[in-house]
Parts: structure tokens; sequence; C-alpha cells
């Protein structure tokens, strides 16, 4: 008796130890797949991730950055299954659902007049259940406050709606919730309320730069150029490091045809301390870069930053039609 029982605790004892070891190597498998990710090394990391999902499909963490890669190369179609995939195993992650509804969201911002309502109720109707999952999901929030604002009445848009939404942010975070009344007050062209907005958020933090980038978003956005122009150059006085002022300064210059000259010299510092040659950021500095060359009447640059833009990106439908209108 002493010896079968043994033999049983033995057994147990193996299939534990077989147990542990298969779910340590299945641990690092994920966590090898999520620096690759975190990498940019998309293609390899999707690859393992599929091998992972596919040694065990109850894996909705790999599912959903499987999905997320698909979304960061593009493929929307295929980012959706393996979303739905992810949402399968595990339906109550406000995560997959707002992720998923993301894409939607940008699928109906590229579709045909027919299958565009269709998409944004979809992307609305994910977002919401993203939101009801997690209340307190102030990222989703924003998805749907951005749909609200853009959305005529009969697809469930509208600015009363969206308003009520800001409130709903400005109850979980303050400061959150004033970057969400700017949004709304722009959409309203009440550009001096959406301003003093803004300026709040950065009275409450100071030491944020962020928060003064959003500023100068909105000055380049109302077209109140001067202003932008002041807003970035302060932020590069406070920390010379933040990159992406420096962008912003050749934006302004690119979508104005002012400040031509300071806004060649931003962008060329920009592309010049880029990380990463292959960031959207840098796909469209080049480009940029082209439209000011263009409006500075110096064909011969602008080509070359256009082709620049094309060879990191060859789908980028901007740059090809400025090339070949410059050819």
């Amino acid at each position: 008796m002493g010896h079968k029982r043994f033999m049983v605790l033995s057994i147990i004892l193996v299939l534990f130890t077989f147990t542990l070891n298969s779910f340590s190597q299945s641990d690092t498998e994920f966590s090898s797949a999520k620096k690759l990710y975190l990498n940019k090394n998309f293609n390899e990391a999707k690859h393992r991730f599929i091998t992972i999902f596919n040694e065990d499909n109850s894996n909705d963490s790999a599912a959903f950055y499987i999905g997320k890669i698909f979304f960061q190369q593009g493929e929307y179609d295929e980012s959706i299954q393996w979303f739905e995939r992810a949402i399968a195993v595990n339906d109550s992650s406000s995560e997959y659902y707002h992720q998923i509804g993301l894409v939607y969201g940008l699928k109906a911002q590229n579709a045909g007049l027919f299958k565009k309502p269709g998409l944004a109720k979809s992307m609305k109707k994910n977002v919401e259940r993203a939101i009801k999952l997690d209340p307190n999901n102030i990222a989703a929030r924003f998805s749907l406050l951005n749909y609200l604002l853009q959305a005529p009445g009969f697809m469930g848009g509208g600015k009363d709606k969206a308003k009520q939404q800001a409130e709903e942010i400005k109850k979980i975070d303050e400061e959150n919730g004033y970057i969400a009344m700017a949004s709304v007050y722009e959409s309203e062209k009440q550009l001096d309320l959406a301003e003093n907005a803004l300026r709040q958020v950065i009275n409450m933090d100071s030491t944020n730069l962020d928060n003064y980038m959003r500023l100068g978003g909105f000055f380049t956005r109302t077209h109140q150029y001067n202003q932008a122009i002041k807003t970035f150059e302060n932020i590069i006085s406070i920390n010379p490091q933040k990159m992406d002022a420096y962008y912003q300064i050749g934006k302004v210059g690119a979508v104005s045809g002012q400040f031509l000259d300071k806004a060649e010299s931003s962008m060329t510092h920009f592309l010049t301390k880029a990380q990463d040659q292959n960031d959207d950021y840098t796909i469209w500095a080049h480009y940029r870069l082209g439209m000011i060359y263009e409006k500075m009447k110096k064909p011969k640059q602008a080509i070359d930053a256009y082709q620049a833009a094309l060879n990191l990106d060859p789908a980028m439908k901007l740059a090809k039609e400025a090339l070949k209108k410059l050819q």
C-alpha cells in the first residue's frame, strides 16, 4: 500500500514539475516575443506570438499582440480577426474591446460611402463596451469623445453627448477633463475657451512638457502660427532634447508657408537626431521637409526629401503625388 502511494506521489510530482517547466518556458517565450514587439521588430514578434498561440489557443494575450502588430502594419482586417480571437477567450478585457474599436474607426475613415456607417457603428459599440467593462478607461472615453464630435446625429454623434463624456472624464481625472473640454470647445469654434482649458492644464502641471505640446498643436490646427512657433520654441528653451518640438516647428512652416528658414533648420535637426529611421514621425518629417523646400522654391531638395519618405514607406500616397507633380 505504501509502495503504491509512493508511486502515485511520484507521478504527481513529475506532472507538477513538467507543468511548472511548461509554464516557465511559455512565459519566457512570451516575454521574448513582447520584447521584440516593444523594439518594433514586428515581423519576428508576430511569428513568435503566432507560434505561442498555435501551441495554446487559449492564450488571449498572444492573440491580442498579434492583432496589435497587424494594426501597426495597416492590415486592419487581419487585426480585427485576431482581436476577435482574444475576445473569444477573454471577453472581460476593456482594452481588447477598445483596440478593436479603434481598428473599426480607422476602417470607417477610409471606407466608401455605403460601408462607412456600419464600420462607424461597430467602432462605437466596441468602445462603449470597453467603457462598460472599465468605466475608468480614460483612453476609451477619449476615443468615444472624438467619435461623438465627428459623427453626424444619425450615427449617434453630437456635441451635447461629447460634453457629457468630457464631464465623465473630468470626474475620473480633472486634468484630462480639461483636455477633453478643450476638444469640445475647439469643435464648436470657441477658441478662447479651448485655449483657456489647455492653459488650465499647464497651470495644473507646468513640469509636463506634453501639456505645452498640446497647446502648440491647438495653435497650429487653428492657424495661429505665430503663437504655435512661440510655444514650441518655449518648450525647446526648457528642454533642448524635446525632439518632437523641433518636428512641430517644421510642420508649422510646411503647412503655413511661414517661418521657412526656421522650419527647415528645425526639421533637419529632428531628422539628424531621429533614433528610429522607420518611425512614422521620421517618415512624415521627410515628407514635411519636402513641403518646406517646395515653398522655398527648391525643387531638387524637395524631390530628395519626398524620395527619402518613399524609401522608408513606398506606399505613402502623399509623397508619391508630390514627387510626381515635381518630376
